[in-house]
């Protein structure tokens, strides 16, 4: 299955595509279906129409349209567009039963197979296939008729100008008058269709006719052109392959963490009642095994690749891929340690991206505890005091992608060192401020009471439980006042500092 993926990818920027599996309209017999002739997972054999249903041939005769077929028994009609363009002969064949790769088995019973074809269409006129099949009933194109006789070349050798005289257009000057072709009415279970010079992105019409009404299955298959052409048949036409893939989703590119959508193209009414749909990951893993044909995933990093929908209960069985890019928004958090001792910082980081930049209106939001009310950082860094146990958030957005993601990160503060210990830490363990009154609804005093620092001038600083720095002073005195009133209540840091070292921490409690 692997192998196709490429020719499908290139299909699909090739080719403006914007065609579904099959349109129903009530002038047209059975609808138009779609059908390419490259090996792909979708080019699977089709049920032959059987019994004896007359109705494609009474509208080609209400029509007024003559073609080499005499009779158009168990008709149906068959759209394809090309990819490259080329010349290009399809190989039809027609037999009782299929291959496992959903191909018609040559070595059951043939069943006879003619048709007839015209084109080319372009894609406007085919990118809305209900409205493509109105306009062909209300004959906004005329078909073009003939009197050509069957045209069926040995081994469907269609070189030397071997064409039956075909193709046949009743009005060159006209673009609503459409050509016909080739054409062919032969008793075997095998024909071939030859397009002189197709063009990318032209669409043709095939009707196809089961004319022993029995059940079968037909397809179609690309065949080198020999004779006086380039026998590595480079200049073959291929045909678009992608309006046959039955999997499709709601976005191609979600964002890490999104629901998607996975759905299938074909409607259910359109299948067996004992249809069920398995779903694939790109790993080839089951997602599941469903009746519904539809399903909803979150998405993660590992699933950025092919999902693939197997069709189960239908023969042969129906199959469908689609590219899903996974976008990510990494909130990586680097920090300088999560374990610390009161009064010691922090340092929480992370990695810089350009797509994050404010041309594109993305940010970093730092969160202390939850996400509610404001950031206490918008920056790709922040050095942060702890006063207690607690955790960081991080909240990234890709303003590129409009993608967001989240991450945090716990911190554990841990009390004073014991006194086994100090020499650990660079300040002494003894207190030398006193704080009163703590708790707080106001004013608190900040007392010096050792002397060995009372001729320095001292650094304070205060920080919120977040580990942001609020307040930085002198202390001159002995004795200073810290006005909390504007504070909510809360737990606060208080440092002090010489010039040399950290020598106090206290925590302040705000009521």
């Amino acid at each position: 299955m692997r192998k196709t993926l490429i020719s499908i990818l290139l299909t699909l920027y090739v080719i403006t595509t914007c065609a579904q599996n099959q349109t129903g309209n009530p002038c047209v017999p059975g609808g138009i279906h779609f059908f390419c002739t490259e090996s792909n997972e979708f080019n699977v054999a089709t049920p032959a129409i059987t019994g004896n249903d007359q109705s494609a041939h009474n509208w080609i005769q209400q029509h007024n349209i003559s073609t080499c077929l005499a009779s158009q028994p168990n008709g149906g009609w068959y759209l394809f567009q090309i990819a490259q363009p080329g010349d290009l002969v399809i190989f039809i064949e027609q037999y009782a039963g299929v291959l496992p790769n959903g191909h018609p088995d040559p070595n059951t019973s043939g069943r006879d197979v003619d048709f007839a074809c015209w084109g080319p269409f372009s894609s406007n006129e085919v990118c809305d296939q209900e409205l493509f099949a109105q306009r062909l009933c209300n004959e906004d194109f005329s078909l073009t008729s003939s009197i050509l006789a069957s045209h069926r070349p040995a081994n469907g050798n269609h070189s030397n100008g071997n064409t039956g005289g075909y193709p046949v257009d009743n009005n060159p000057n006209d673009p609503y008058t459409i050509p016909l072709v080739d054409c062919s009415y032969n008793a075997s279970s095998t024909e071939w269709c030859f397009i002189p010079n197709a063009q990318q992105g032209d669409w043709y019409l095939m009707l196809i006719c089961n004319y022993g009404g029995q059940p079968g299955y037909f397809g179609f298959t690309p065949q080198t052109i020999t004779g006086d052409l380039d026998p590595s048949a480079i200049n073959r036409a291929t045909t678009n392959c992608d309006m046959l893939n039955c999997l499709s989703t709601n976005n191609e590119m979600p964002c890490e963490g999104s629901e998607i959508t996975l759905y299938c193209t074909i409607p259910q009414a359109e299948l067996p009642d004992s249809v069920q749909y398995r779903w694939i990951a790109p790993d080839g893993t089951e997602i599941a095994t469903t009746t519904d044909s539809t399903i909803t995933i979150s998405t993660d990093t590992n699933m950025t690749g092919f999902f693939e929908l197997d069709i189960v209960n239908t023969y042969p069985e129906r199959h469908g891929l689609t590219y899903i890019t996974v976008l990510t928004t990494p909130a990586v958090i680097n920090a300088s340690d999560t374990s610390i001792y009161l009064g010691d910082s922090i340092v929480l980081s992370t990695p810089y991206y350009p797509q994050y930049d404010s041309t594109y209106f993305g940010y970093y939001r730092w969160y202390f505890q939850d996400t509610e009310g404001a950031p206490i950082s918008t920056d790709t860094s922040l050095v942060v005091y702890p006063t207690e146990d607690c955790q960081y958030i991080l909240v990234v957005k890709n303003g590129e992608t409009e993608c967001t993601n989240s991450n945090s990160i716990s911190i554990t503060v841990l009390p004073e060192v014991p006194e086994d210990s100090v020499s650990i830490r660079s300040y002494v363990i003894e207190k030398t401020v006193r704080i009163y009154p703590n708790p707080t609804k106001d004013i608190i005093t900040i007392q010096l009471v050792s002397s060995e620092f009372l001729s320095e001038e001292l650094l304070l600083q205060l920080f919120d439980e977040t580990g942001r720095q609020l307040q930085s002073w002198k202390m001159r005195e002995n004795t200073c006042n810290l006005n909390m009133t504007a504070y909510p209540s809360g737990t606060y840091l208080l440092k002090v500092m010489n010039k040399k070292r950290i020598i106090d921490i206290q925590k302040i409690i705000k009521q």
